[in-house]
């Protein structure tokens, strides 16, 4: 896929999260019904997603507890790298995470593209919350560009 004919390229808001356990088919949302996400595709091969979730709390004085630094950590995920698309996949090459476990790793995501919607579902894996194996579907709508952005 070239540049121009990319359909990935571009700034992307969530609309739903879901995470699914294999096992049980128990569906969860762990950064919550409405968190603040955002992914970019950008035209060099590089992105980059920050997922923030829907109920964090600023510290109470101006530096963190222990306890705080935990529950900010654990409603936040953020990686960047390169990205190649392979048939229905788009594979997440990681060279930064606030999670130094996913650091230098690949990220294989299923695709489905459709009206202005990007559908992303993991591989099957260990969720970062208790381990067990989990399917997260997210699905993200394009951003249309901002008047800044255009000039």
């Amino acid at each position: 896929m070239k540049g121009g004919d990319n359909p990935f390229i571009g700034t992307w808001k969530l609309r739903s999260a879901v995470q699914e356990d294999e096992e049980t088919g128990k569906k969860s949302y762990p950064l919550g019904t409405s968190p603040t996400d955002y992914l970019n595709y950008s035209p060099d091969g590089r992105m980059m997603v920050i997922l923030v979730g829907d109920d964090r709390k600023a510290p109470a004085g101006p530096v963190a507890t222990d306890a705080e630094m935990i529950a900010l950590y654990k409603s936040v995920v953020a990686y960047a790298g390169t990205y190649a698309i392979d048939g229905n996949q788009v594979i997440h090459h990681v060279d930064a995470s606030v999670n130094e476990r996913t650091t230098a790793t690949k990220l294989i995501r299923f695709f489905t593209l459709r009206d202005g919607l990007l559908e992303l579902i993991t591989a099957p894996g260990p969720n970062r919350y208790d381990g067990r194996i989990s399917v997260q579907t997210l699905v993200w709508e394009k951003m249309a560009l901002s008047a800044s952005a255009e000039r």
